[in-house]
């Protein structure tokens, strides 16, 4: 009969974790003073784990799990910041018409430009609302939306006496 092994003298099998404190800290140090999101940041750096390790950890380990959500929200004041720095640059914002001699005869608003500044503060705006709806949410709450709810049953309900008495 074979004798059966103490677990504490097993080897673990599979590949080492790269978990650690320091991993732990540049990976919420990354996402919170970066503007794009996480597969980005995987593979921006060699350093970093995958994206779908991160993500074991987060549900593996509370400690990351609220390190992790501390950065994201670290991430959206960047954000912010982010829309105001887009807005207030208008560097590229007009362009120089020039005519067949290559002259400058005037400036003309670069369209393209300005729709593409709109489209980054838009998503950054979006991101921003999504991660921090209490802040950067729309205003219209769940109290605010039964108020309409109501005036608009209302209003149906005095339509629908005004319909019955004409006909």
């Amino acid at each position: 009969m074979t004798k059966k092994k103490d677990p504490k003298d097993l080897k673990k099998v599979g590949r080492p974790t790269k978990y650690t404190p320091e991993m732990v800290r540049l990976i919420c140090e990354r996402v919170a003073t970066h503007d794009c999101g996480l597969n980005t940041l995987c593979q921006m750096y060699a350093d970093m784990p995958s994206k779908v390790n991160i993500n074991i950890w987060r549900r593996t380990y509370p400690e990351f799990r609220t390190l992790y959500a501390q950065a994201k929200c670290e991430q959206i004041e960047f954000l912010i910041e982010d829309i105001l720095e887009i807005a207030d640059d208008g560097t590229n914002d007009w362009m120089e018409y020039k005519d067949k001699q290559n002259d400058c005869i005037g400036w003309r608003i670069n369209g393209e430009h300005i729709q593409r500044s709109r489209v980054r503060i838009d998503t950054r705006k979006w991101l921003a609302a999504k991660l921090a709806p209490k802040i950067y949410g729309d205003a219209l709450t769940q109290e605010n939306h039964n108020l309409i709810h109501e005036d608009v049953v209302k209003r149906k309900h005095e339509l629908d006496e005004k319909n019955k008495k004409e006909f």
